[in-house]
């Protein structure tokens, strides 16, 4: 109970800032991490490609899980990938 109320309370991957003329288009993404002191790294998808090569640049980070990976796919297919229509 406890480690489902932290994933909501401090989620390790959250969207900062959502696509606008301001930021380019851009969506805002932040990791957290939550061993060493609140340390969040934040950076900017512009696409789809661009979402898999922060995949590949984060996933060599000792501190970056599994986990912050998967919530990051989850979370950049959810705002790049269109809606589909019910079958």
């Amino acid at each position: 109970m406890r480690e489902l109320r932290l994933r909501r309370d401090r989620p390790l991957v959250r969207v900062n800032e959502e696509p606008s003329a301001v930021n380019g288009y851009a969506i805002g993404f932040v990791f957290a991490d939550r061993v060493h002191g609140g340390f969040e790294y934040d950076f900017y998808c512009r696409s789809p490609l661009d979402a898999l090569d922060w995949v590949r640049q984060t996933a060599g980070k000792t501190w970056v899980t599994t986990e912050h990976l998967e919530q990051f796919a989850d979370l950049a297919l959810s705002r790049f990938d269109p809606p589909r229509k019910a079958a």
